[in-house]
């Protein structure tokens, strides 16, 4: 699924792009959701809105997959399971794909003269989506815990 530059359509001139590190960087603070995001909105600067679009409904769906695997995984398994490793694991995987998918068409922009945004700018978007989504998310774990563990 490579995407080239000529392939863009309505491409918007006054924008900035987040960088694959920026891309990671959510996936690391808001989770798929927050790396989806960053990925989502670099294509539709670009001007792939379907892909964009794609991006977007991926970041739900797998958020919320997660979510519902969380619940139901038993805390006897999670309890031979490191903390450390979840987080990391997607950071890892979304910072893969956005290599795979973006890397070139970022480096492409940047040559010509197109500024990422900055790391603070992308913390705080980062910890903003956190913020607003894990009380979503733990209420549907806890829901889905409760339906089926009784508890």
């Amino acid at each position: 699924m490579e995407i080239g530059i000529s392939q863009g359509q309505n491409i918007n001139k006054d924008y900035r792009l987040w960088s694959i590190n920026q891309i990671g960087m959510a996936a690391l603070i808001a989770g798929p959701l927050g790396g989806c995001l960053f990925l989502g909105q670099n294509y539709k600067h670009l001007g792939f809105v379907d892909s964009a679009k794609k991006c977007y409904i991926a970041g739900i769906l797998v958020s919320f997959l997660l979510c519902i695997c969380f619940a139901l995984i038993p805390d006897e398994i999670f309890s031979h399971i490191p903390t450390f490793m979840i987080p990391t694991s997607i950071f890892l995987t979304m910072k893969s794909i956005a290599d795979s998918y973006q890397k070139d068409l970022i480096n492409e922009k940047r040559d010509n003269g197109t500024e990422r945004y900055p790391y603070g700018w992308a913390f705080l978007v980062s910890l903003s989506l956190a913020v607003i989504c894990a009380p979503i998310f733990f209420l549907i774990g806890y829901f889905l815990g409760s339906l089926f563990y009784g508890g």
